[in-house]
């Protein structure tokens, strides 16, 4: 049976911020208050494939505070699986859990991996929520938010800018992708700032200007870096690759290499701004030693926000499972 709320774009930004409010509960007073609700949650499913450093971490973690099991119920095959019988797995490792988690990313085909995400709730018969998938990760993106809220009181009307810099790692840029539109759903002036070549997917930018809290939302894209934080309340910093590498990411470095400037220092932001970027942090490649030990990088508390907003999530879709219709987040 198909399941219920299966995007969360489409939970508007009541739902979204109502999952923000109980995970800076979370970050406030512990997990206490959410546990008591979790009475079914015995068993927490991950199904990852080819996913982020630390979504493993993050869901054991999470389980563990939640006080379930975690078992990791990915494919380990040494030869390639039509969607369908990827969708048959994925069916089966969810009737053994009370709670299924995924991420996955095909590596042949950007975008594949989101197609496919979207066809779970029609197979998966428990509550599940995707982390993330090549175009979107909303769950890192939430993390990021919640940074904002917790440190700044609210999210509307804040100037958030969603930076390139310069690195050696060339991640797939689906954590600003989800930051762009949740920002932009939630009320927040969204500026994305990066180089010739290393722009967002189009499909993103409409998606955020279509979900926009009202009409008067500015989504901005700057391709200088000169100036593009004066007024900004809140940095996030990631070294994404291009798009058209995604089946040569050799081509990266090279890509990059005439933008070695795009390199944030502490005196580049405003007084109160927030940094964040995704750890492993590089130092002295994406932003210098100085902003990254300051007060004023949340950096240090991303595994933390990703864990209590992860708690909040699960709440969200373990009180929306009606019988027989359990809900999803993709």
């Amino acid at each position: 049976m198909p399941m219920a709320g299966t995007s969360i774009f489409d939970l508007g930004a009541t739902g979204v911020e109502r999952i923000l409010e109980t995970a800076q509960s979370v970050l406030e007073t512990g997990f206490s208050t959410i546990v008591k609700h979790m009475h079914t949650l015995r068993v927490v499913g991950t199904f990852l494939h080819n996913a982020p450093a630390y979504e493993r971490a993050v869901a054991q973690a999470t389980a563990a505070r939640l006080y379930s099991s975690h078992v990791d119920l990915s494919i380990h095959r040494d030869y390639a699986l039509s969607d369908d019988e990827i969708l048959s797995e994925i069916a089966m490792a969810s009737s053994a859990t009370d709670l299924l988690l995924t991420s996955y990313t095909d590596p042949q085909t950007f975008g594949d991996g989101r197609r496919l995400t979207e066809k779970l709730p029609s197979v998966v018969g428990k509550p599940m929520i995707s982390m993330a998938d090549d175009i979107y990760a909303h769950q890192s993106a939430l993390a990021e938010l919640a940074s904002v809220r917790y440190n700044l009181d609210r999210i509307e009307s804040r100037r958030i800018v969603i930076c390139w810099g310069f690195g050696s790692r060339f991640v797939l840029p689906r954590t600003p992708h989800s930051l762009l539109i949740l920002g932009a759903m939630l009320g927040a002036e969204m500026r994305v700032a990066a180089p010739p070549g290393f722009s967002l997917v189009r499909r993103a930018v409409r998606e955020a200007r279509r979900r926009a809290k009202t009409t008067s939302i500015v989504i901005e894209e700057v391709d200088s870096f000169e100036g593009a934080f004066e007024d900004a309340d809140a940095v996030f910093a990631l070294n994404w690759g291009r798009l058209d590498n995604f089946n040569h990411p050799e081509r990266n470095a090279e890509d990059a290499s005439q933008f070695k400037d795009w390199f944030l220092t502490e005196n580049m932001l405003p007084k109160n701004c927030l940094f964040a970027t995704e750890p492993p942090v590089q130092d002295d490649l994406i932003a210098g030693g100085e902003l990254l030990q300051s007060n004023r990088n949340v950096t240090p508390t991303w595994l933390s926000r990703r864990v209590a907003v992860l708690a909040a999530s699960i709440l969200h879709v373990i009180q929306n499972s009606e019988v027989d219709i359990p809900a999803a987040l993709v």
